[in-house]
């Protein structure tokens, strides 16, 4: 039952290269490619996207996801997605209305073909609806608690309490999320992710996630983005114990070359896989809107993946 709900975090996860934002349905984000850690909010926006994957390795060849987003706030926004997997489509309609009363709906929707003969539970169409309330707690600053119910097709439903926190300070921002699945041998699931600026240019970060289920899983997370003058530098650190047990560490950099153009780069590695570089650029169209460019160089382990998108507040 777990899987069916990382299959709903994945297609969120795959369009964004910054946490989430906390909600029943969770909220997409803008896809950064110029910094990793922040500590303000995200104004309304739409973007629309395309990510394609070519490689030989299994199951990663002929991959390709086309989306379009549009956000106002944690509670309010629309997202479609678009894609297909080695010739299986993969289509989802996720979105969340907030009313007057701060009664909020959220509702997803998901057809992946990709594993119709296939027993696994953690594939196939599936829908979740999430009703909820949020409660303010000043500017943007919210506590929410939602009751989700999902019902794949290929598994049983089931339904589950969620809580989530966002607050800011006048120089950090916390998140938290906390997943109490009812009638189920998974027990519960607790992220905390809180953000800092210790100074005008350098802001620190942190996700801490805690599992239980038939064993224990914990993941930190922590890095640094630093923005001395025309430059972005972000770093990455996690560590996930139990079930995985794998490092990570990514290091990018981002440098203005004009008002309108900047150009860099990033170097990631998993433990166990090969190193993996790429290359990414921005153009800023005016103010409020801007074309994003990433290039991942295909490894023994991953294919190549070109990400472009277009971005503008509103």
């Amino acid at each position: 039952m777990k899987r069916v709900l990382v299959l709903a975090l994945a297609l969120v996860l795959t369009l964004t290269t910054g946490i989430a934002a906390m909600a029943a349905i969770e909220a997409p984000g803008e896809t950064c490619i110029d910094w990793e850690w922040g500590i303000g909010w995200d104004d309304p926006f739409y973007e629309f996207g395309f990510l394609n994957i070519d490689s030989p390795v299994a199951d990663a060849d002929g991959i390709w996801h086309l989306w379009g987003t549009y956000y106002q706030n944690d509670f309010t926004f629309a997202q479609v997605l678009f894609g297909e997997n080695n010739d299986n489509s993969i289509n989802a309609l996720r979105g969340s209305y907030l009313f007057e009363n701060n009664f909020f709906v959220g509702a997803e929707f998901v057809n992946d073909d990709s594993n119709d003969d296939s027993n696994d539970d953690s594939n196939g169409d599936y829908f979740r609806i999430a009703p909820g309330y949020r409660f303010s707690l000043g500017e943007r600053s919210y506590a929410a608690v939602s009751v989700n119910f999902t019902d794949p097709d290929n598994g049983d439903s089931y339904t589950y309490l969620e809580g989530n926190v966002r607050y800011w300070f006048d120089n950090a921002r916390i998140q938290g999320h906390l997943y109490i699945p009812f009638d189920s041998d998974y027990s519960f699931e607790l992220l905390i992710h809180p953000s800092f600026k210790i100074q005008d240019n350098l802001i620190v970060g942190a996700i801490l996630e805690y599992i239980e289920d038939e064993t224990e899983e914990i993941s930190v997370i922590g890095g640094c983005t630093w923005m001395p003058e025309k430059f972005v530098i972000d770093t990455i650190l996690s560590f996930n114990y139990e079930h995985v047990d794998q490092t990570y560490f990514m290091v990018g950099g981002l440098y203005q070359l004009t008002d309108q153009f900047a150009f860099g780069a990033n170097i990631d590695k998993l433990e166990d896989q090969d190193t993996q570089f790429a290359i990414k650029a921005k153009y800023a169209l005016n103010d409020k809107a801007n074309l994003k460019f990433k290039y991942d160089f295909e490894t023994d382990d991953a294919g190549d993946a070109i990400l472009l998108t277009y971005f503008s507040n509103f």
